[in-house]
Protein backbone atom coordinates (compact mmCIF):
# COMPACT_ATOMS: atom_id res chain seq x y z
CA UNK A 1 0.00 0.00 0.00
CA UNK A 2 3.07 2.32 0.72
CA UNK A 3 4.33 1.33 -2.65
CA UNK A 4 1.11 2.62 -4.41
CA UNK A 5 0.91 5.90 -2.44
CA UNK A 6 5.01 6.41 -3.02
CA UNK A 7 4.00 5.88 -6.99
CA UNK A 8 1.17 8.11 -6.99
CA UNK A 9 2.48 10.68 -5.17
CA UNK A 10 5.83 10.80 -7.33
CA UNK A 11 3.39 10.88 -10.43
CA UNK A 12 1.68 13.61 -9.14
CA UNK A 13 4.87 15.63 -8.21
CA UNK A 14 6.35 14.80 -11.71
CA UNK A 15 3.39 15.59 -13.62
CA UNK A 16 3.41 19.25 -11.85
CA UNK A 17 7.22 19.94 -12.53
CA UNK A 18 6.65 18.84 -16.31
CA UNK A 19 3.31 21.67 -16.93
CA UNK A 20 4.42 24.48 -19.09
CA UNK A 21 5.20 27.79 -16.90
CA UNK A 22 2.47 30.78 -16.99
CA UNK A 23 3.51 32.94 -19.78
CA UNK A 24 1.77 36.79 -19.51
CA UNK A 25 0.75 39.61 -22.06
CA UNK A 26 -0.41 42.96 -21.87
CA UNK A 27 -2.76 44.22 -25.01
CA UNK A 28 -2.33 47.82 -25.00
CA UNK A 29 -4.51 51.07 -27.32
CA UNK A 30 -1.80 53.56 -28.32
CA UNK A 31 -3.62 56.76 -29.13
CA UNK A 32 -0.85 58.64 -31.57
CA UNK A 33 -2.87 61.29 -32.34
CA UNK A 34 -3.36 64.97 -31.18
CA UNK A 35 -7.15 64.26 -30.38
CA UNK A 36 -7.97 62.53 -27.50
CA UNK A 37 -10.06 59.60 -28.00
CA UNK A 38 -13.24 58.29 -26.98
CA UNK A 39 -13.50 54.22 -27.54
CA UNK A 40 -16.84 52.45 -26.94
CA UNK A 41 -17.05 48.94 -26.48
CA UNK A 42 -20.81 47.57 -27.51
CA UNK A 43 -21.84 44.63 -26.40
CA UNK A 44 -24.18 42.04 -28.28
CA UNK A 45 -25.71 41.20 -24.78
CA UNK A 46 -28.99 42.67 -24.47
CA UNK A 47 -28.98 43.68 -20.96
CA UNK A 48 -24.88 43.80 -20.82
CA UNK A 49 -24.35 48.21 -21.06
CA UNK A 50 -21.37 49.47 -23.23
CA UNK A 51 -17.66 50.05 -22.00
CA UNK A 52 -16.06 53.26 -22.54
CA UNK A 53 -12.28 54.48 -22.04
CA UNK A 54 -10.84 57.80 -22.87
CA UNK A 55 -7.50 57.36 -24.06
CA UNK A 56 -5.60 61.05 -23.85
CA UNK A 57 -3.43 61.96 -27.08
CA UNK A 58 -0.13 60.70 -26.75
CA UNK A 59 -0.78 58.22 -24.16
CA UNK A 60 -2.07 54.29 -24.09
CA UNK A 61 -4.99 52.45 -22.24
CA UNK A 62 -3.78 48.81 -21.01
CA UNK A 63 -6.60 46.55 -22.62
CA UNK A 64 -5.71 43.45 -21.17
CA UNK A 65 -3.92 41.43 -18.78
CA UNK A 66 -3.94 37.84 -19.89
CA UNK A 67 -1.60 34.94 -18.09
CA UNK A 68 -2.29 31.38 -18.94
CA UNK A 69 -0.11 28.28 -19.06
CA UNK A 70 1.98 27.61 -21.62
CA UNK A 71 3.18 29.83 -24.62
CA UNK A 72 -0.54 30.97 -24.60
CA UNK A 73 -0.45 34.42 -26.01
CA UNK A 74 -4.07 35.22 -26.56
CA UNK A 75 -6.67 37.48 -26.32
CA UNK A 76 -10.20 37.60 -28.03
CA UNK A 77 -13.00 40.09 -27.89
CA UNK A 78 -15.69 37.98 -26.29
CA UNK A 79 -18.99 39.12 -25.78
CA UNK A 80 -18.20 42.48 -27.94
CA UNK A 81 -20.79 43.34 -31.28
CA UNK A 82 -18.65 46.46 -32.34
CA UNK A 83 -16.10 49.22 -31.49
CA UNK A 84 -16.38 52.65 -32.09
CA UNK A 85 -13.74 55.10 -31.68
CA UNK A 86 -15.02 58.72 -30.94
CA UNK A 87 -13.29 62.51 -31.42
CA UNK A 88 -15.34 64.96 -29.36
CA UNK A 89 -18.91 62.71 -30.08
CA UNK A 90 -18.17 62.42 -33.24
CA UNK A 91 -17.57 58.67 -34.78
CA UNK A 92 -14.54 58.24 -37.04
CA UNK A 93 -13.78 54.74 -36.71
CA UNK A 94 -16.21 51.78 -36.21
CA UNK A 95 -14.96 48.15 -36.10
CA UNK A 96 -16.72 44.88 -36.39
CA UNK A 97 -15.17 41.18 -35.97
CA UNK A 98 -14.97 40.89 -40.10
CA UNK A 99 -13.67 44.23 -40.39
CA UNK A 100 -11.24 43.93 -43.70
CA UNK A 101 -7.61 45.58 -43.03
CA UNK A 102 -5.79 46.95 -40.18
CA UNK A 103 -8.70 45.74 -37.18
CA UNK A 104 -8.41 46.20 -33.54
CA UNK A 105 -10.65 42.77 -32.93
CA UNK A 106 -7.85 40.92 -34.75
CA UNK A 107 -5.56 40.28 -31.66
CA UNK A 108 -3.76 37.83 -33.47
CA UNK A 109 -2.79 39.83 -36.43
CA UNK A 110 0.73 40.82 -36.56
CA UNK A 111 -0.13 44.08 -38.81
CA UNK A 112 -3.05 45.16 -36.35
CA UNK A 113 -1.15 44.23 -33.29
CA UNK A 114 2.36 44.39 -33.17
CA UNK A 115 4.47 43.05 -30.63
CA UNK A 116 6.53 45.60 -28.83
CA UNK A 117 8.00 43.49 -26.23
CA UNK A 118 8.93 39.84 -25.84
CA UNK A 119 10.51 38.07 -23.61
CA UNK A 120 10.48 33.91 -22.75
CA UNK A 121 7.58 34.27 -21.02
CA UNK A 122 5.69 37.83 -21.67
CA UNK A 123 4.44 39.50 -24.61
CA UNK A 124 3.64 43.18 -25.34
CA UNK A 125 1.01 43.91 -27.84
CA UNK A 126 0.71 47.44 -29.36
CA UNK A 127 -2.76 48.57 -31.47
CA UNK A 128 -1.53 52.02 -32.44
CA UNK A 129 -4.18 54.24 -33.69
CA UNK A 130 -2.57 57.04 -35.67
CA UNK A 131 -3.73 60.51 -37.52
CA UNK A 132 -3.46 59.08 -40.86
CA UNK A 133 -5.38 55.86 -39.77
CA UNK A 134 -8.23 57.98 -38.48
CA UNK A 135 -8.80 59.29 -42.03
Amino acid sequence: MKEIKLVSLTILVLSLFACDPESCADYLIKNTTKENLEIYFFSFEKNQKESFVEINSNNYYNQESNCALGNSWRFEYFMIDSIQIKISDVVVKTYYPDSPGKNIFNTQDQDSWRISESKKYYRKFVFEITEEYLR
